[in-house]
């Protein structure tokens, strides 16, 4: 058992009361936003939609970065607010391109899916595209937006299978 002496208290209270003092720094956060009504709905008919990519052979995928044919699809809006919009298609994406749409796993392999507006720009997959073009509001309230899909190889060599995947999409009034 150790000892202290009155004098070695001393000492550590006194380097107790002599050691530095932290200061912390303070602030505040102010938020500030709004809540408003929902500026779209997506119509029925857009909600639950299949788009039928059609059948393509393995050699029309010869290298990396071949592509079919386009196919188009509208996702069609009502009740909307005249003003600025995103648009965001969420799903799976291959190892470093989130340029495309995974397939689904168990069937072609070394192709996804590539999502363009109607001026060929890509949707990249999980991020918000802001582009007043996309989402046109008309005197009644409805709006569209214009979509292609393809597939498109992004490896050198592909092979046969369904080529099937699903993405979720997401309209923000902004």
């Amino acid at each position: 058992m150790k000892k202290f002496t009155l004098s070695s208290v001393a000492v550590l209270l006194g380097a107790l009361v002599a050691a530095p003092q932290a200061m912390a720094a303070a602030g505040i956060v102010h938020f500030t936003g709004e809540l408003v009504e929902s500026a779209c709905n997506v119509s029925t008919d857009s909600r639950d939609q299949t788009v039928d990519m059609g059948r393509w052979p393995t050699s029309q995928f010869s290298k990396t970065g071949s592509v079919s044919a386009f196919k188009a699809f509208k996702i069609n809006l009502s009740n909307c607010d005249e003003g600025s919009y995103t648009i965001r298609f969420d799903g799976s994406s291959p190892a470093g391109r989130p340029d495309l749409l995974a397939l689904k796993s168990g069937g072609a392999e070394g192709v996804g899916i590539e999502l363009l507006d109607l001026s060929n720009s890509v949707f990249p997959i999980a991020q918000e595209i802001s582009d007043p073009a996309l989402v046109q509001v008309d005197e009644n309230g409805n709006a569209s937006v214009d979509v292609k899909a393809r597939y498109k190889s992004y490896q050198d060599e592909v092979s046969a299978g369904r080529a099937d995947a699903d993405a979720t999409f997401a309209i923000e009034y902004r």
